[in-house]
């Protein structure tokens, strides 16, 4: 039995739901069980009445009470649009970022969605996604749209081994898909740095640096071809930040990973916000896996 599984948030939203029946299908194809759980924060649940800010239980929405009963049912349903899949459910009392992201140290996959309902049923979603993305430990994969299947899946990659974890992510991925590997290197470097002054000092010429990186990704490709020799692997430099470029990949892509160094700040191609601004603007589902992760 597997040791692995796909644990996926919800708030019972329809975008949630479009999270759910992603990580539903992502559980059946790699044989792992599906784990839909929902969070809510203690102080919103058992707040005193007439606390400022703070509503009673009894004028609470829907969430405690009927918890049990909404992922239940959303159990059902999954179980129904996937015959033979181990489902289960999690009611979880606490900070939803917290939870997932300690829960993104176990074997397996994350799934979140980038919206919910707002206010205090936002729970999994929407900002957490920014949270969970930043500090996770494994893969989490964040689904803004369904995406389309158009049977390749591309990844970031940049110098040194930075974004090893996510490659083989990825190559995992377009194995189990049937699909093709598109390495993506991004430069962000100009073709040309005018200057005037003759004292400065210019940065390697724009060829050099273009040579350096095909050498590289030719290095790689060469690393994934011998690792997945039945794979269909493409590589290609890409003058432009990485961001807006793996977004536009995004597009026409079934899936879009992108690497980070894990636990508070990106490094090399990744500095930054670049795999959340991929996260916020992708067209498709985006996974970010740490350098120190182990995908199983």
């Amino acid at each position: 039995m597997s040791t692995h599984r796909v644990l996926v948030g919800t708030d019972g939203s329809a975008q949630a739901r479009v999270a759910v029946s992603w990580a539903a299908s992502q559980a059946r194809r790699r044989g792992w069980p599906l784990v839909i759980a929902m969070a809510h924060e203690p102080l919103l649940m058992w707040g005193i009445a007439g606390s400022p800010g703070v509503m009673a239980s009894a004028d609470l929405p829907p969430m405690r009470n009927d918890a049990a009963e909404v992922l239940e049912r959303l159990a059902q349903e999954v179980r129904g649009e996937h015959p033979g899949l181990e489902v289960s459910v999690a009611d979880v009392i606490g900070a939803a970022a917290g939870y997932l992201t300690e829960a993104s140290a176990e074997p397996g996959l994350v799934v979140i969605g980038t919206r919910g309902l707002g206010g205090l049923r936002a729970s999994l979603l929407g900002g957490v996604a920014d949270e969970v993305v930043t500090y996770a430990r494994g893969p989490v994969a964040v689904i803004g749209e369904e995406g389309v299947d158009t049977g390749t899946i591309v990844v970031g990659v940049d110098e040194g081994d930075a974004s090893a974890a996510a490659v083989e992510f990825a190559a995992d991925e377009a194995r189990l898909r049937g699909a093709t590997l598109d390495l993506v290197r991004c430069l962000d470097v100009a073709p040309h740095v005018p200057t005037t002054n003759a004292l400065a000092v210019m940065p390697p010429a724009y060829e050099e640096v273009e040579e350096a990186a095909r050498a590289s990704l030719a290095t790689l490709l060469g690393t994934v071809a011998d690792r997945h020799p039945d794979l269909a692997v493409t590589g290609r430099v890409v003058c432009g930040a990485a961001a807006p470029t793996l977004v536009d990949a995004s597009r026409e892509a079934s899936l879009v990973v992108v690497g980070s160094r894990g636990r508070g700040g990106f490094t090399g191609l990744l500095l930054g916000s670049t795999s959340r601004k991929t996260v916020r603007d992708a067209h498709g589902p985006v996974v970010v896996v740490p350098s120190s992760a182990a995908a199983g």
